[in-house]
């Protein structure tokens, strides 16, 4: 006969309760790293150009981290 807790649920079985994080959290974690990196990444090699540079392809030396981020 195998051990029952008190709620009759078999010992060493998952009720449920408890933290349940997503299967795919690691893969969540690491894109989202993934993402920043890159992100980082872009900044600094805009970060480079000359302002006449910037200016070319239309954004100003302020703009950079908003426009990596979220476009122009």
């Amino acid at each position: 006969m195998a051990a029952v807790t008190m709620n009759n649920v078999p010992a060493g079985h998952n009720t449920g309760s408890g933290f349940n994080a997503p299967k795919n959290f690691f893969k969540v974690m690491i894109d989202a790293i993934i993402r920043e990196l890159a992100a980082r990444k872009a900044a600094h090699q805009l970060g480079m150009l000359s302002n006449a540079q910037l200016s070319d392809i239309g954004i100003n030396r302020c703009e950079i981290e908003n426009a990596v981020r979220n476009g122009r």
